[in-house]
């Protein structure tokens, strides 16, 4: 099911909001960690994560499912 999922825009400009563009209706959790993995947020399906208080740089950005995960590289500009 996660092959089907999309996190746009990318790169985001800070203060932008991530969205998740999915085919299908799914329940799931998001993190968002930096470069060097420390947890900065996170969340669920019914909050999107914001970029506001970001540095620019490189960011994973985390969806998880049903026991099933997938990390999505993140350029915040």
């Amino acid at each position: 099911e996660f092959e089907s999922i999309s996190v746009f825009p990318n790169p985001i400009k800070v203060g932008q909001t991530i969205h998740i563009s999915t085919s299908n209706t799914i329940v799931f959790q998001w993190q968002l960690f930096d470069i060097s993995g420390q947890l900065l947020s996170k969340g669920d399906d019914e909050f999107l994560p914001e970029t506001t208080g970001l540095s620019p740089g490189y960011y994973m950005f985390r969806l998880q499912s049903e026991g099933i995960q997938k990390n999505f590289p993140l350029i915040i500009q």
